[in-house]
């Protein structure tokens, strides 16, 4: 077994395991046993419990910055590259149910872990996606609001979509996770999103 194939092992069981019981419950035994490894191989690889969950969302981070920065840099209009990077955030999340439940488990113990997680990568991705709504609203595209606020709505609007589509469904395929309904949900979100902060015409 090659080293690479050895720490994705980890790193694939790690995050199941990080998922389920989050940081302060998961035990590095329990990730051994899963990835079918011993301890001192675990610790080969990785320092501590904190090193190796902050490597686990490494892979994502890197896919994610890679296909924006990719999507914010063509010659494209605003609108257009709003709907790529919110369409994008939407499919990453949905196609990755660990990283949800990480982050669900972040937010309720006040994220004290997540500042420590690929920081780099956060502030490259973070400055990327500022950048688009600076040139917004300098070409009028966008009304002028607090970036920030802005951001963390969005992040919030896609992230607990997902967080509370098992409990506050209401019945309707709507807010479900079925392929379709989520594809529909997308589209009105983005639609929502871009609703709201265009500038008023007149």
């Amino acid at each position: 077994m090659t080293q690479k194939v050895t720490r994705d092992k980890i790193l694939r069981a790690a995050e199941e395991v990080f998922a389920r019981d989050g940081f302060a419950g998961a035990r590095i035994q329990r990730i051994s046993h899963k990835a079918g490894i011993n301890q001192a191989m675990i610790y080969y690889y990785f320092s501590s419990k904190e090193s190796l969950y902050q490597a686990v969302p490494k892979k994502t981070f890197l896919r994610l910055n890679l296909e924006l920065s990719q999507a914010l840099t063509e010659n494209l209009g605003f609108a257009h590259k709003l709907r790529r990077l919110i369409g994008f955030y939407f499919d990453l999340i949905s196609q990755n149910n660990n990283l949800l439940r990480i982050i669900q488990k972040e937010l309720v113990d006040g994220g004290k872990h997540a500042r420590q997680i690929a920081p780099q990568y956060i502030k490259q991705l973070y400055m990327m996606v500022r950048k688009l709504f600076e040139e917004g609203m300098a070409s009028g595209e966008c009304r002028s609001m607090d970036i920030d606020s802005l951001l963390l709505a969005i992040f919030t609007l896609i992230t607990f979509h997902y967080a509370t589509s098992s409990m506050v469904s209401f019945g309707q395929d709507a807010y479900t996770l079925e392929p379709a309904a989520m594809e529909r949900r997308k589209r009105e979100l983005i639609e929502l999103i871009l609703k709201g902060i265009r500038k008023d015409k007149g």
